[in-house]
């Protein structure tokens, strides 16, 4: 074997697969593709945040005035209902709301006091039929 001699041996031929630094790179690329389609996708979400803030405020308040206006009565369908005075058809009847305790104090207290004021009358009338 002399210097001008052809080598013997397999010539490297460059293969089509890839190779994994390369595959790697073709990973990471797409990877950062994603990244910046989603920076993208946030950045226009920021941007439209306080659109989307005030439509659905808006919404919401359509929405609370419309359940306002709703009432019972065919004759006035636009008017509010004060909820803490009207009586409305779709509440519970009364005995079936819960009492505080406070409420059956006073209930029992003013069933005495209506008591007492009934005896005081049949006295009363017994008395005067009576004596008179």
């Amino acid at each position: 074997m002399g210097l001008f001699s052809k080598p013997s041996g397999k010539k490297k031929t460059p293969t089509n697969a890839p190779s994994p630094l390369s595959a790697k790179q073709r990973a990471l690329q797409e990877q950062e593709a994603k990244v910046k389609a989603d920076i993208e996708k946030n950045e226009r979400l920021v941007q439209n945040a306080p659109i989307i803030a005030a439509e659905q405020k808006r919404r919401q308040r359509e929405e609370m005035i419309n359940r306002a206006s709703m009432t019972h009565r065919p004759t006035r369908p636009t008017a509010v209902v004060d909820r803490g005075t009207t009586l409305r058809a779709d509440m519970p009847a009364t005995g079936q709301l819960r009492r505080t305790r406070a409420e059956r104090r006073q209930g029992r207290l003013m069933f005495f006091v209506l008591l007492l004021m009934l005896a005081a009358a049949i006295f009363y009338l017994y008395h005067t039929v009576t004596h008179g």
